[in-house]
This record gives structure tokens, C-alpha cells and sequence, in this order.
């Protein structure tokens, strides 16, 4: 499906998602109005020209039906999202539009909104996951499709799916060293963790009981050894290293 890239203009952004939560609280009904949402959006543009995507949706759809865990679906879905949001105009997209929740808010109430209330909106729906996952609002890596995207990115694993999927089924702690600004010197610190879980042989409890203990345990490693002097493969071996002391 070939379409115009747009955002939320950022006046519209809060009443937009303020009205869309009034709705649900009266109706119980999590619905896009269609017409509202184009009144409320702008299109994107790249040397004064609209930029223009192909998306198909129907893949997106259908990974629900090839995988089963979660994890697995919003790794497949960030690999698809980093290949189509590419104009077909052959320009380029400015990095800093993709930082923004008013473009991945757009992007998931016209094309990805019942796909994400199917993986993040079952059951207890609350103010809070509307925001998140529908708006994409706060913290990246509390977002949807935001995340999916962004995630794929940093790892540069557009066309790694092992990589990529090793990062969503170890969220809890890839995430939370991807937030710590602690390490964030070194562009290469997230990819490099998401490797050495490779390479240490994928240990099932940083899944479970050290998921929020070893980021820590990482972050004061690198509070005293300077992350940011170590080369890429330097990296991974160190982390490695850091796992095996740390279940030892």
C-alpha cells in the first residue's frame, strides 16, 4: 500500500489522544475517527517534496499467524517497518522525523491500530497503554511500534533476524541498558549486549531473575571500565566476560 507520510501536528497531539481516551472511557471502544485524525495531521516532507512509503500491511497481519510468542512478532514487525519506511521518491528521510511520536502516533492509529490492540491491549486496558502504545508517548522503549523500529535501528539488524529477535525475547534487560546513560557513550553498547547473549550461550535467567539485577550489575562495570575506549568485537568479548563472572 503506497501512502503519503504524515505526523500529528504536535497542536493537534494531545486533544487528539485526550479525545480518543474520552471515547473509550464513554463507549468502552478503542476507535479511530478517521476523518479527525487527517484534520489533525501533516504531511512529512524531504526536499520540499511529500515523501511517500510502501507498507504492506497484510505482512504485518499475518505474522500473528507464523509466530506465537509476542517477542517474535514485534522483532519481525521492526525488521518490516526499517525495510518500508524508505521514500520511493529516493530521498532521505531525515533521521530526527523517526524520533518523533508524532510521526509512529500517526502511523499506528491509520495502519497499525488493531495490530497493536491485539499484542499490547488485551485484557486490562488502561489510560497509560493507550498513551504508550497507541500514542507512543514516553520513554522509547515503552512505546510501540516506536520501539520496534528504533530498536532495529540501533542494532543495524534490518537483515539479522537472529539479532533482532534475540533482542525482543530478552527485552527486560536489553531495554534497560538501552536506557542507561551510563553506558550511552558508546553507540555500539545495546548490539554488543544483544551479541554477547549470543555468544554465552543465550542464559534463560537474564529472561527471569537477574533481567533487572545484571543491567545494574552492568552499569557499575562500566561506571569503573570506560566503555567507550573498546572497539565493537573488544565489547562483546568483554561482555561475555561480565556474564559468565556475574552467573558464576
Amino acid at each position: 500500500m503506497k501512502c503519503e507520510l504524515k505526523r500529528i501536528k504536535k497542536s493537534s497531539y494531545d486533544e487528539l489522544m485526550d479525545k480518543y481516551i474520552d471515547n473509550y472511557k464513554k463507549t468502552g471502544e478503542l476507535v479511530v475517527d478517521e476523518e479527525l485524525l487527517e484534520k489533525s495531521s501533516e504531511n512529512i516532507l524531504s526536499n520540499n517534496e511529500i515523501i511517500v512509503v510502501d507498507l504492506n500491511i497484510e505482512k504485518y497481519s499475518a505474522l500473528k499467524q507464523k509466530y506465537k510468542n509476542t517477542y517474535d512478532i514485534e522483532a519481525e514487525m521492526g525488521m518490516l517497518l526499517h525495510k518500508e519506511l524508505v521514500d520511493l521518491n529516493h530521498n532521505n528521510i531525515p533521521n530526527y522525523y523517526f524520533k518523533e511520536k508524532e510521526l509512529w502516533a500517526y502511523l499506528t492509529l491509520k495502519f497499525f491500530h488493531s495490530i497493536m490492540i491485539d499484542l499490547k491491549l488485551q485484557g486490562d486496558v488502561t489510560e497509560e497503554k493507550i498513551k504508550q502504545f497507541l500514542f507512543n508517548k514516553g520513554t522509547v522503549t515503552r512505546t510501540g511500534i516506536q520501539l520496534y523500529w528504533n530498536m532495529v535501528d540501533k542494532l543495524e539488524s534490518e537483515d539479522n533476524r537472529e539479532l533482532t529477535h534475540i533482542a525482543f525475547e530478552f527485552q527486560d534487560p536489553v531495554y534497560a541498558i538501552y536506557e542507561r546513560t551510563s553506558m550511552s557513550g558508546n553507540p555500539f553498547v545495546v548490539k554488543a549486549f544483544v551479541e554477547s547473549i549470543i555468544k554465552a550461550g543465550r542464559d534463560k535467567r537474564l529472561k527471569y531473575e537477574a533481567r533487572s539485577k545484571f543491567p545494574s550489575y552492568l552499569s557499575c562495570y562500566a561506571g569503573i571500565n570506560i566503555l567507550d575506549v573498546y572497539d565493537y568485537n573488544a565489547l562483546v568479548d568483554l561482555m561475555v566476560k561480565v556474564q559468565k563472572e556475574y552467573f558464576k
